[in-house]
């Protein structure tokens, strides 16, 4: 622990010149519930799945030099029809094809 040992020891003790913090009350009633067909945090129901929790997909890791991973960033902003994930599944699926 260090120089840290006496922290919590001495939490509690007023330093000089200062008051001692109060503790903050309770809320008085709960919050109140969200009313029918309002919209919560996250997603909402009936989306489809992303690639992460999709069993069809792997996650895989690669190194790439910097200068290439920016140009091709750049090169996928302008494209909408597909994200890095789909141009590296594109690519690699056109290799496997090429050594048969």
């Amino acid at each position: 622990m260090g120089r840290f040992k006496g922290l919590l020891h001495d939490a509690g003790k007023a330093t000089p010149g200062r008051k001692p913090r109060e503790a903050k009350p309770a809320p008085a009633e709960p919050a109140a519930p969200k009313a029918e067909g309002s919209r919560g945090r996250g997603r909402p129901k009936g989306t489809g799945k992303g690639k992460r929790s999709s069993k069809a997909h792997k996650l895989a890791g690669a190194y790439l030099k910097r200068k290439t991973h920016a140009d091709v960033m750049r090169a996928l902003f302008d494209d909408d029809s597909r994200d890095f994930s789909d141009l590296v599944e594109e690519l690699l699926s056109e290799w496997l094809k090429s050594r048969k």
